[in-house]
């Protein structure tokens, strides 16, 4: 059996719902160490008290939760954790990134699911991040389709809310994997599948389907377990090596020059929802 992946999980948990399945599914995998988990965008204590539930349901109160950069976000599923007690590390997010990124060099996989904003921030306290963390995997962007799977490219939201983050990420020669809309854009959760997990009976999957009654809509896209699923299983997509900048509008776009990440294409999306299921309905492993 191979060595679990120590990875840091970076999270606008608590406005979309598609960032409590990704941590629920890092939380349900063995094949995963989660190191730490950073809060960025919004209300930042709110969305660190749904984390801190999350990792009290799987046992896991023991991982660091940092608070990172906020603006001002709405964070719909705060309810959900309202009065939750949870100690926040004493570093701030950036600095945690950069001590524990830096103490193992080449180990480290980076999983930001959110805004760029704390791994924009880690890299200006230390530039040398970019070539001591094994691994960038975010979810953001879109270089070639859009949202609900449209041909015509889109700024993302987790690339346009902080446009210059995102530029420094990819400005920075850091390894990016990016599970972009053309991984996502067609991963939707339909009634289904939320009833199974609604019937599996494991703490975390109870509480997904009690998060969703706090979320507005009722047919999740799932953007970022998406993320975590090409950390856990690589060949669920096939990639793209690409030249990609951001330009100001937050529109991710080829550009001229050396390949600066891959960009997940072809996602195999029955096997997506096979491995998410497995993971959800087992619990925490």
């Amino acid at each position: 059996m191979h060595e679990a992946l120590p990875i840091i999980f970076d999270t606008d948990i608590g406005s979309d719902i598609d960032d409590a399945y990704a941590l629920a599914m890092i939380l349900s995998s063995h094949e995963l160490s989660l190191e730490a988990v950073t809060v960025v965008s919004g209300d930042i204590p709110a969305r660190a008290r749904i984390a801190a539930k999350m990792l009290a349901l799987a046992g896991r109160d023991d991982v660091p939760l940092a608070h990172g950069v906020p603006n001002p976000k709405d964070v719909n599923q705060a309810p959900w954790a309202e009065g939750f007690a949870y100690e926040p590390d004493p570093r701030s997010a950036p600095e945690l990134i950069v001590e524990m990124v830096s103490a193992r060099p080449g180990e480290i996989t980076l999983v930001p699911v959110g805004p760029m904003s704390n791994i924009a921030a880690a890299l200006e306290l230390r530039p040398e991040l970019a070539d001591e963390v094994a691994e960038i995997v975010i979810m953001g962007g879109g270089v070639w389709t859009g949202y609900r799977s449209h041909l015509h490219p889109v700024p993302e939201y987790n690339i346009k809310v902080d446009v210059p983050a995102a530029q420094a990420l990819f400005e920075s020669g850091a390894p990016i994997r990016m599970a972009g809309l053309e991984a996502t854009a067609a991963l939707q959760f339909d009634r289904f599948l939320q009833e199974r997990l609604a019937q599996a009976g494991v703490p975390l999957a109870q509480a997904m389907t009690e998060l969703l009654t706090h979320w507005p809509s009722r047919t999740p896209t799932l953007y970022d377990p998406m993320a975590v699923a090409m950390v856990i299983e690589p060949g669920i997509c096939d990639y793209e090596p690409a030249c990609v900048a951001v330009e100001k509008d937050g529109l991710t776009v080829e550009c001229d020059g050396e390949p600066n990440c891959l960009v997940a294409v072809r996602p195999r999306i029955a096997r997506f929802f096979e491995l998410l299921m497995a993971k959800l309905t087992a619990g925490a492993v």
